[in-house]
């Protein structure tokens, strides 16, 4: 393609730029906003989060957090239904408290396979109480990650004249 493997090797890191990959194309303000991201450095924020968010996960599940929630808040559901919405509330609960569909997805399956798997339920039910607390709460708080992603990429509303 003509380009050096250094430049190619700062695209990658950096992200792409027109000005590197374009020379002496006029580019609009507004395009070079849209091209001019991504790379690995880009990325680092949320691979550093998904670790951390990992290592907690981790940690609970050898702390034995997650068989003290199984024990206390489903000891008392005997309907699937019961289950469903006790899991439902404790996955917004989740989702409130970490403000991440990630973190809060993979919380869930170590909450509620024990429940799900003593009552019978088909698991990929519980995937799905997991995926919709998931994406209700974090698309609906203000502080989670995707309102804050949401809120640095929508251009703010211009008044009509």
């Amino acid at each position: 393609q003509g380009y050096k493997a250094g430049d190619v090797f700062t695209a990658v890191f950096n992200g792409f730029s027109a000005e590197l990959f374009l020379p002496g194309v006029q580019v609009s303000e507004e395009l070079a906003s849209m091209v001019n991201r991504g790379g690995m450095l880009a990325m680092s924020d949320t691979l550093i989060f998904m670790i951390l968010s990992l290592s907690c996960i981790g940690i609970m599940g050898v702390l034995g957090i997650f068989e003290v929630i199984d024990k206390t808040i489903f000891k008392k559901v005997k309907t699937p239904e019961q289950l469903t919405i006790s899991s439902m509330l404790l996955i917004l609960l989740f989702g409130a408290a970490t403000g991440n569909d990630f973190a809060t997805v993979v919380i869930s399956r170590d909450l509620l396979d024990g429940a799900y798997k003593k009552m019978g339920v088909d698991l990929r039910k519980a995937a799905a109480v997991a995926l919709t607390g998931a994406i209700v709460t974090t698309m609906c708080l203000p502080w989670s990650f995707c309102a804050a992603a949401r809120r640095s990429t929508t251009a703010p509303l211009r008044a009509r004249s």
